[in-house]
């Protein structure tokens, strides 16, 4: 369980707070020793240092601030980044989703939206999203080049993780990182009293209180899920952990991130296409 979280903390750590990135995380990729300071505990070791990406300023800031918001609940924020990035505005929640790697609905659907849900079969509903997501960027050149790589990075993280029993919670690994980078890349003068206002000050530190909430939650049904999975086990039975389940909520909520992935390819495809987009490569022998 500590190798993968320290693999996971690592990767993203890189994400959230350094300007270069590994982009090819495969499990070819990824060697587990004894940590030379402490033979007792394992040390992660990335190889394969060809292929890393440059993270501008500010992509990190807005990519930090995009994970903080999904945690807390702050769609206008997470909206106006997609805006930024040339996404369309209403297509906001398959963004977020793609993001989180699991289903996420931003604002809850009206009773009339609900209805006409409810009317429309399955296999329609699949269809319907696949044209969406073929039709999500507003404008492609604004779509940061770094996000591809970013984005195909997490999902091998993702399957990662879910290819050795889930022994680490992905999601707030990376939502914990993430707010510690935004929280560098923000000066703490921005963030006083006297710069915000009394009102916009408060609203922040609630937002605070929220994340960390969250984090707790997120916590405790990854503990539960691990317990589910144990004793489902000792019964004989396929134990199913949290990226397992992650992935049923995927098939059936959001089909476009699940088998071939062949739509998510569409947003993150492999680096070798995106050169030809002028993303800013770092490449060694």
């Amino acid at each position: 369980m500590c190798v993968g979280t320290s693999y996971q903390a690592a990767a993203t750590r890189a994400d959230a707070q350094r300007p270069q990135v590994h982009s090819d995380p495969h499990p070819g990729n990824i060697l587990v020793r004894g940590n030379p300071k402490n033979p007792s505990e394992p040390q992660v070791v990335l190889i394969d240092h060809g292929l890393y990406v440059e993270l501008p300023e500010k992509f990190r800031h807005e990519y930090c601030l995009l994970w903080r918001s999904l945690f807390v609940g702050d769609v206008k924020s997470i909206e106006n980044i997609a805006v930024n990035w040339g996404i369309r505005r209403e297509n906001s929640d398959i963004f977020a989703s793609l993001t989180l790697l699991r289903p996420h609905r931003l604002r809850k659907k009206s009773p009339e939206e609900q209805n006409k849900t409810t009317a429309v079969s399955r296999s329609e509903q699949q269809a319907s999203l696949k044209e969406r997501i073929k039709t999500m960027l507003a404008q492609e050149d604004l779509l940061p080049r770094p996000l591809v790589f970013v984005t195909r990075a997490m999902r091998m993280m993702q399957g990662n993780n879910q290819a050795v029993g889930s022994p680490s919670n992905r999601i707030n690994i990376l939502a914990h990182w993430a707010a510690t980078g935004l929280a560098i890349s923000t000066p703490q003068h921005s963030q006083s009293l006297r710069a915000l206002g009394l009102r916009a000050y408060t609203v922040e530190k609630l937002r605070l209180v929220i994340f960390r909430v969250v984090l707790v939650f997120v916590d405790v049904g990854f503990v539960l899920t691990r317990v589910r999975a144990w004793l489902q086990e000792r019964m004989g039975r396929k134990g199913e952990h949290m990226e397992d389940l992650l992935e049923k909520q995927v098939t059936v909520r959001c089909p476009f991130l699940a088998g071939p992935r062949e739509e998510v390819d569409a947003l993150a495809p492999h680096p070798r296409r995106a050169l030809a987009r002028g993303v800013s490569l770092s490449c060694t022998d």
